[in-house]
């Protein structure tokens, strides 16, 4: 069934969400988008990336003392997940720069505090 066919037996398919999503399919319709120079190529390149991205779990050895191992698996168990996915968690804020180190922000608050606004 062509487009245009389908278009006008279920018109809720193709009804935008928002704004931003309406002017996309406007700009498609105006013939605006062109497709990638080797599209083939950049697409298995895409592939392999998401690839990559949700590809989980490569085994790595570390060594911690045993006193930070018991810590973190405490808090583990607090939180109702297995210690290494508490590990693996930490590592990924750390690399995102989203990891927040809770005795700074406690002490930004504290002087936000002493400030009389």
């Amino acid at each position: 069934m062509p487009k245009k066919q389908i278009k006008e037996s279920h018109p809720e398919i193709f009804e935008p969400l928002d704004e931003e999503e309406r002017e996309l399919i406007e700009s498609l319709e105006r013939d605006e988008w062109q497709s990638a120079p080797d599209l083939k190529k950049r697409n298995a390149e895409l592939q392999q990336i998401a690839r990559n991205t949700l590809a989980k779990n490569k085994r790595i050895t570390i060594r911690i003392s045993e006193l930070d191992l018991q810590r973190i698996q405490d808090k583990a168990l607090q939180e109702g997940i297995p210690y290494q996915t508490l590990i693996a968690s930490i590592i990924h804020k750390f690399n995102e720069g989203t990891l927040v180190d809770k005795t700074a922000v406690e002490q930004v608050i504290h002087q936000l505090r002493q400030i009389d606004f």
